[in-house]
């Protein structure tokens, strides 16, 4: 894989991730009840090596922030297989 194709993988999983976690942010105000409930997001993704390392501490100080949220990561292979899922999923 070219650098400017692996630029473009990477990319697309940053704006992915980044489009989750504002999902995920709403200002919606909640019930007392929904406070102390636990909301579980799942991510699918492509990433790996130090990619995948890093989105796991993402994840990890996201999930601090935000206690309530739980976010599941779970890897698909590579960016071809997710493709092929999420428009298996459409």
């Amino acid at each position: 894989m070219t650098k400017k194709g692996l630029t473009k993988y990477l990319s697309i999983g940053a704006v992915t991730t980044a489009a989750l976690f504002l999902a995920a942010c709403s200002n919606q105000k909640s019930t007392t009840s929904a406070k102390n409930s636990k909301t579980e997001i799942t991510m699918w993704h492509a990433m790996n090596g130090a990619q995948q390392k890093n989105l796991k501490q993402l994840t990890n100080k996201f999930e601090k922030e935000n206690p309530n949220i739980k976010v599941k990561l779970e890897n698909q292979g590579n960016y071809p297989q997710l493709q092929g899922k999420i428009t298996s999923r459409i």
